[in-house]
This record gives C-alpha cells, structure tokens and sequence, in this order.
C-alpha cells in the first residue's frame, strides 16, 4: 500500500510541477518545441512540429515524464544502499524513457500514417 501512495504522490507532484512550471507558461510554449523530448521525437519519428498540437503534446510528455520518475521512485525504494539506488535508478530511467518515448512516437506515427489513408 505504501508503493502505491509512494507512486501516486510522485507522479502527482511532478505532473503538476511540470504543468505549473511548464505548460501554463506562456513564454515557455516555443521553448517545447526545442526540447529534449520534441527534438527526440522528431528525429527519431520523422515528425513535422507544425502538424502536431502542441498543447496535446506537451501533455503527453508530462505524463509520460510523470510515469517514468513515479516508477523509478517506487522501484529505487525497495533498496537500502544509496549508491545502488542511484545505479540501478539510472538505468531503470534510461529503459523507462527510451520505452515510453517509443510508444509515444509510434503512436503519432500511426496517427500520422492514418490521416494521410484518409
């Protein structure tokens, strides 16, 4: 029980750090389309920022941004030793991101190939 509450308030406080700091800022709307997480997708996904809303996207990777450190968190947890937890943090982060962020991508891939079907 306390894995869950330990997931759910991570993912909450860095959900709505992200939505606060980021996506209801107005100044910070181009800034996203220069980040990591759209630069990676991009490149990787072929995808055009100009056909992609940005609002719904910015919300996809918050969430998606949000489950990833929550998992970690709660994963990280279950270990004592300090420098482990940050090994093992590490590489569970770099999993979890490269596997969310494949998803995301094949997804809009799809989305993208069934609009020009159309």
């Amino acid at each position: 029980m306390i894995e869950l509450i330990t997931f759910l308030g991570s993912f909450l406080v860095v959900y709505l750090f992200y939505l606060f700091f980021v996506i209801l800022r107005k100044k910070n709307k181009d800034k996203l389309k220069n980040g990591i997480e759209f630069r990676y997708l991009k490149v990787k996904y072929n995808f055009d920022v100009k056909e992609i809303n940005i609002k719904k996207m910015s919300h996809v990777i918050a969430l998606a941004n949000s489950f990833i450190i929550a998992t970690t968190v709660t994963i990280v947890s279950f270990i004592d030793n300090i420098i482990l937890m940050m090994v093992i943090g590490f590489f569970i982060l770099m999993i979890l991101e490269l596997i969310t962020y494949h998803i995301i991508g094949t997804h809009y891939q799809k989305k993208k190939r069934g609009k020009k079907n159309v």
